[in-house]
């Protein structure tokens, strides 16, 4: 599976390709998790806020592919779900065999539900990190259909 992985505080975060519409240099500060935009019916999720790291910097705006349209059918920058993350660090083809899944004892974290697998870095690739803090060796996998569907709950709550 290709993914493209984005560092942040003591794990990465891989993000599956194939939900990817295309992705665009973010330079706005996002000091909020979500926010629905009402001129253009966008959806921005800042993922380091949702994930409460702080110090984490926004650099990309990824585009989520929009079920409404096919593949390029209908480009347009409106009705969108746009997830805010920090760098992308690079782009992998991990084997979805080597995702495990996330442990029952991580259920208790609030938004634990929104990955679809958990991967582990061999020892040797520890030199990632993002402000001095090691990314350290846990790849997490990002499920976006269950992470637009837990924000879509809280936007009507």
């Amino acid at each position: 599976m290709r993914v493209f992985i984005c560092l942040y505080n003591g794990f990465s975060l891989a993000i599956p390709m194939d939900f990817v519409s295309s992705i665009f240099i973010f330079n706005d500060n996002a000091d909020y998790k979500f926010r629905y935009d009402n001129e253009k019916r966008n959806t921005y999720i800042s993922l380091p806020s949702l994930f409460d790291s702080p110090v984490s910097k926004i650099h990309h705006g990824i585009i989520l592919k929009n079920e409404i349209y096919e593949d390029n059918e209908y480009d347009t920058f409106e009705n969108r779900v746009i997830l805010l993350s920090t760098e992308i660090d690079r782009e992998r083809e991990i084997p979805s065999d080597k995702f495990y899944s996330i442990p029952k004892t991580l259920g208790i974290i609030k938004f634990a539900s929104i990955f679809a697998g958990i991967f582990f870095y061999p020892r040797k690739n520890r030199n990632n990190t993002v402000s001095d803090i090691s990314a350290g060796d846990m790849v997490l996998l990002l499920n976006p259909q269950q992470l637009v569907q837990n924000i879509q709950k809280e936007m009507t709550v």
